[in-house]
């Protein structure tokens, strides 16, 4: 009975018992604990009681994970914060995967500070062109979340993509030689196969319009001699 009773406590002050669930952590609150990457915009945060808590970054989006692009961008994230310190701030809510849910948190995630400061995890992800912003949710309004938080957030994920396409970084680069590959051979004209064809469409136009021109005097006077038989 004595042994029961141990087991029963233990369990009970567990890591795994107190550990919270997704629908615990509210719009507004900080999610702190260990990063590991699942695809190129979600990662699990494993937190200090050992709850497992699935997390979208907000204000980007990257490939599916079972495409050649989502898996270099999930190995991105990955290389960039697997098993590093991470905090998020949580401004919303996915989309329920079912009836009844309160879907997983989406936040602005960062690492913990470094001599270089903060590194936002999703700005990261867009400046190394692995994600494209999400422009649609970058211009809602979050009544909940922190505004600081969202201050100018918009105008840098942007900036961090703009960046990315014009130095055809990650998969911008990889798409642009992926299309030019695709694209059909053009067969170019050599200048001096060009120049010789112009020079040789003059002296042919010439005969062709003279040989025009003796045979329509000919046909006159064939014309001519039989009205007057």
């Amino acid at each position: 009975m004595r042994s029961l009773i141990v087991i029963v406590t233990l369990l009970a002050v567990s890591p795994c018992a107190a550990a919270k669930k997704e629908s615990d952590w509210t719009v507004g609150g900080v999610l702190s604990g260990v990063a590991h990457p699942i695809d190129g915009d979600t990662v699990f945060i494993e937190t200090a009681d050992g709850a497992m808590i699935r997390t979208r970054l907000f204000g980007q989006n990257s490939f599916e994970y079972d495409t050649a692009e989502g898996w270099r961008a999930s190995a991105a994230l990955t290389e960039l914060a697997e098993g590093r310190p991470v905090s998020c701030h949580i401004v919303d809510r996915n989309r329920p995967r079912r009836k009844g849910g309160t879907g997983r948190p989406v936040a602005v995630c960062a690492l913990a500070e470094t001599d270089g400061g903060r590194i936002d995890l999703a700005e990261a992800m867009l400046r190394a062109g692995e994600a494209s912003a999400a422009r649609y949710f970058l211009f809602k309004t979050y009544p909940k979340a922190d505004p600081t938080v969202l201050e100018g957030l918009a105008a840098r994920y942007l900036a961090a993509e703009a960046q990315a396409r014009a130095a055809g970084l990650g998969v911008w680069g990889r798409l642009e030689r992926k299309n030019r590959a695709a694209e059909p051979p053009q067969t170019l004209v050599p200048l001096w196969l060009a120049a010789g064809l112009a020079l040789l469409a003059f002296p042919l136009g010439f005969l062709g319009a003279a040989a025009g021109g003796s045979w329509s005097t000919r046909r006159r006077r064939t014309d001519a001699t039989r009205a007057n038989a």
